[in-house]
């Protein structure tokens, strides 16, 4: 047996199994934010920040574009998930978007990267999914670690007769202060993504794909062999 048929086993058992990994990932589709990484505000130096975030609407005062600073005393050390910015609420901030997007029959699930800064307290924060304003679901736990980033997820399925049918979708982030001020708090928000999964796609049952690829390498190595 030469070299190339010893190794068609392994490569034919890592094809199948990263083949398994990706399968559901094929059936989403994503949905456009407008500026997800909070990175359209450009910030010339670490520390900088500006009170506006680009393509999202702010709710309430002391909303920021913030690049923080990073390093062993920096307020992330590890910096941001994505890019070198990302966005700031202090107590009561909020910012919102509203999505090109209708709500339609199948599962969302929106995802976000939630901060603790080295420098100042957390305590509580909310992320919201959206149709025609409504909410759909949220999550608001658990607070991550501090100086770090740590990403959270909502999910919402759509059956036949959901009242929001056919509404825009929009998102939602805010920040209010369990202690009211007793402590300086800030919640920092970043890398936003939105993905849809129809429920007209059936994806196939993970048993019988890994079965069918199986046999696949198995007849394909008996072919090597016998050459």
């Amino acid at each position: 047996m030469t070299i190339r048929h010893k190794a068609f086993p392994l490569i034919t058992l890592l094809a199948f199994f990263v083949c398994a990994q990706f399968v559901g990932q094929a059936f989403s589709a994503p949905i456009t934010i407008n500026n997800p990484s909070f990175e359209e505000d450009v910030l010339a130096s670490e520390g900088d920040y500006v009170y506006s975030v680009s393509g999202w609407a702010l709710g309430a005062w002391d909303v920021s574009t913030l690049r923080p600073t990073t390093g062993t005393l920096g307020m992330f050390p590890s910096g941001v998930p994505d890019g070198v910015n990302c966005v700031s609420l202090n107590n009561n901030g909020e910012i919102s978007q509203t999505l090109s997007a209708n709500l339609e029959i199948g599962t969302y699930i929106l995802k976000v990267w939630i901060g603790y800064r080295n420098d100042l307290y957390l305590s509580a924060y909310d992320i919201e999914l959206l149709a025609g304003g409504n909410l759909l679901n949220n999550n608001s736990s658990p607070i991550p670690l501090q100086g770090t980033f740590e990403e959270r997820t909502v999910s919402y399925t759509v059956n036949p007769g959901d009242p929001y049918l056919g509404q825009p979708l929009g998102i939602r982030f805010g920040f209010n202060a369990v202690d009211n001020f007793t402590l300086p708090q800030q919640a920092s928000f970043d890398h936003v993504s939105l993905n849809f999964i129809p429920s007209n796609v059936t994806p196939i049952p993970s048993n019988f794909f890994l079965l069918g690829s199986g046999l696949i390498g198995l007849l394909s190595w008996r072919r090597y062999k016998k050459n």
